[in-house]
C-alpha cells in the first residue's frame, strides 16, 4: 500500500510557514535597513532569495490547505494484468498485505455513545483493500466519501452496542441515530471484524443467509464510484463492528470488463479462494433461466452445486459451489480451473462464456 499521509506533517506546517514568512519579510526589508548602497550583484541576489522564500511560503500554504482535507485520501489501486503471475504477486504485496499493519486508532466509545473517528490511514487501507479485489476483476478503483463515512461510524457503533446486525435498526436501539440508521440501510455490515479484514469477509460471503453473495456483488458492482467506511474496535465487552456504504454511489458503467467472475480469471492467489466455497459470475441484465455451468480442474471434470438465484444485489449474478473449490481443495503448485458458462440470455441474444482461473500459492 503506497501512500503519502499528509496529516502527519500538520504539526510542522505552522512552524515552517512562520519561518518562511519571517525570512521572506527579513529579506524584503534588508534594503531599507541598510544605510549604504549595495552592488548590483548583491541587489540581484537579494531579490532572488526574496522571491524564493515567497514562492516557498505559497507552496507551504497550499500544503496546509490540502492537509486539512481528509477527502483527498488516495484509495486508488493500479490496474493489473492477471495473465502475468509476477504482476499479481506484486499487487498482492503492495496493496493487500500492508493493510493488516495499519492501526484503527478509534477515538470513540460505545459506553459514552460516541462514534468517534478512525485514522485516515485506516480508512485508506480499507478502501484500498476493496480496490485491490476490484483490480483483480478488471474493475476501476472507487473513492472514499467523508460525509458517508461519518454516518457509517454511527452505524457501526449501533451494531456493536446492540451486538446485532440490522439494515433497519429500530429507534429503541442503544446509540441509535437517524444518520446511523440511514447508513445501516445502505451498507454492508459486519460484526466481529472491521476495516480491511471486513472487506475480506464481504468478498468471501460465508453464512447460510449469504447464498446470493450480496455483499460481494455490491463491492464488484461495476458502476460503483465511491464508498463510505465506518469501524469501531472491541472494548468493554462490545464487539468490533464495520459498516461499508455501497448503495446509491453509482457512476457511469465502465466499458469493460464484460463480466465479473470470482474467483477472477487469470492468476489468482490461493489465499483468496472463498472459504464459503461460493464462486460467482455476474453480467448486467442477464437471464439465467437456460444457463449451465461446467468446470474442469487440471483437465478433470468437477461437480457443481447451484445456489438459488436472487436479483436483489448489484448486477445479475449466478452462484455455485464447485467440488473442492475452497481453500482446503487446493492441490498446487498451480490448479488450473476452466469455467464454461453457456446459455446466458443478454439483450435478446444467447451468449456463452469461458475463462480460466490459475490458482497459485502467492507466498512461494
Amino acid at each position: 500500500m503506497r501512500h503519502f499521509d499528509r496529516t502527519q506533517y500538520r504539526c510542522l506546517l505552522p512552524f515552517l510557514i512562520f519561518s518562511c514568512a519571517k525570512r521572506s519579510i527579513s529579506v524584503a526589508g534588508t534594503h531599507s535597513a541598510r544605510n549604504f548602497p549595495k552592488s548590483t550583484k548583491e541587489q540581484s541576489l537579494s531579490k532572488f532569495v526574496e522571491k524564493f522564500y515567497l514562492f516557498l511560503l505559497v507552496v507551504l500554504l497550499a500544503l496546509a490547505g490540502c492537509a486539512e482535507s481528509d477527502d483527498n485520501i488516495d484509495t486508488s489501486v493500479p490496474p493489473v494484468n492477471t495473465n502475468d503471475r509476477q504482476a499479481v504477486v506484486a499487487l498482492y504485496k503492495d496493496f493487500y498485505l500492508p493493510g493488516f499493519e495499519v492501526k484503527m486508532e478509534w477515538t470513540g466509545s460505545v459506553a459514552a455513545q460516541n462514534p468517534g473517528t478512525v485514522s485516515p490511514a485506516y480508512s485508506q487501507a480499507t478502501v484500498q483493500r476493496l480496490n485491490y479485489f476490484r483490480a483483480l476483476c478488471g474493475l476501476p478503483s472507487v473513492g472514499w466519501n467523508a460525509s458517508q463515512s461519518a454516518k457509517c461510524q454511527q452505524a457501526a457503533l449501533m451494531m456493536s452496542a446492540n451486538n446485532a446486525l440490522s439494515h433497519e435498526p429500530p429507534s429503541s436501539w442503544l446509540c441509535y441515530t437517524a444518520d446511523g440508521a440511514e447508513a445501516a440501510g445502505k451498507s454492508n455490515l459486519y460484526l466481529g471484524v472491521a476495516g480491511p479484514r471486513a472487506i475480506d469477509g464481504y468478498i468471501d460471503d460465508s453464512g447460510v443467509n449469504n447464498s446470493a453473495v450480496g455483499h460481494r456483488r455490491w463491492i464488484f458492482y461495476p458502476p460503483l464510484s465511491e464508498v463510505g467506511t465506518g469501524s469501531v474496535n472491541a472494548a468493554g465487552g462490545y464487539k468490533t463492528a464495520d459498516a461499508l456504504w455501497v448503495l446509491g454511489n453509482t457512476g457511469p458503467r465502465p466499458g469493460s470488463p464484460k463480466f465479473v467472475a470470482w474467483p477472477s480469471a487469470g492468476y489468482f492467489p490461493r489465499r483468496h479462494l472463498p472459504a464459503s466455497g461460493r464462486w460467482s459470475f455476474s453480467v448486467a441484465d442477464a437471464n439465467w433461466s437456460s444457463t449451465t455451468i461446467t468446470m474442469t480442474r487440471d483437465g478433470s471434470s468437477v461437480g457443481v452445486t447451484m445456489e438459488p438465484d436472487d436479483i436483489g444485489f448489484g448486477d445479475r449474478t449466478i452462484v455455485w459451489l464447485p467440488e473442492n473449490g475452497g481453500p482446503a481443495g487446493y492441490q498446487g503448485p498451480e490448479d488450473v480451473w476452466v469455467v464454461t458458462v453457456n446459455g446466458v440470455k443478454v439483450d435478446n441474444a444467447t451468449k456463452n462464456y469461458s475463462y480460466t482461473v490459475r490458482v497459485f500459492n502467492q507466498d512461494e
